[in-house]
């Protein structure tokens, strides 16, 4: 017969603890109030959107405000990219796709242009860059979490020391 392997246990003194709190279900952390943080780049991953359109995934983390407080967590912010042709399934019409794929266009513009980077760049290098993100808090509409309220990025821009200040606290404005 098998020996099973030792399943996990907390010691005595973390039960007791992880017993008198109060559970969490669903999210560890708590949304960051609407308003500007500076943050770095984490990730960029290509997929697809749940419509089945090509798409950047971008994760920011190491947030903080401009009082030099650093928030948990990270925010995460959906890049569509532009496609070359309308597809079939599109029902608005030509000149509103045309002014979609415009948007999805500048706002690639604006993730380069904050990082100080140029469209032909290769995401990778990018990765631990800084800029401003705008966080936004919204209502999920559909899925497991509808009804909740959950943190959006609605906007990225450079960071400016001139404009923001040592958001580091250091008197380095590269090392927060």
């Amino acid at each position: 017969r098998r020996k099973r392997p030792k399943m996990p246990k907390l010691n005595a003194n973390d039960a007791k603890k992880v017993q008198n709190t109060e559970p969490v279900h669903g999210g560890a952390f708590e949304l960051l109030p609407a308003g500007s943080y500076l943050a770095r780049l984490r990730s960029v991953e290509a997929r697809q959107s749940t419509n089945g359109h090509p798409q950047w995934s971008i994760q920011w983390e190491e947030l903080h405000d401009f009082d030099h407080e650093r928030y948990a967590g990270r925010q995460f912010m959906d890049l569509n990219l532009p496609q070359a042709k309308m597809p079939a399934s599109y029902t608005k019409g030509p000149d509103k796709w045309e002014k979609y794929q415009g948007m999805c266009r500048g706002r690639l513009a604006a993730f380069f242009d904050a990082l100080g980077y140029t469209a032909d760049s290769d995401t990778d290098e990018m990765i631990g860059e800084r800029c401003i993100i705008q966080v936004g808090v919204r209502t999920i509409q559909n899925g497991a979490r509808a009804g909740e309220k959950t943190n959006q990025v609605n906007g990225i821009e450079e960071f400016d020391a001139d404009k923001y200040g040592d958001a580091g606290g250091d008197g380095d404005e590269d090392n927060f």
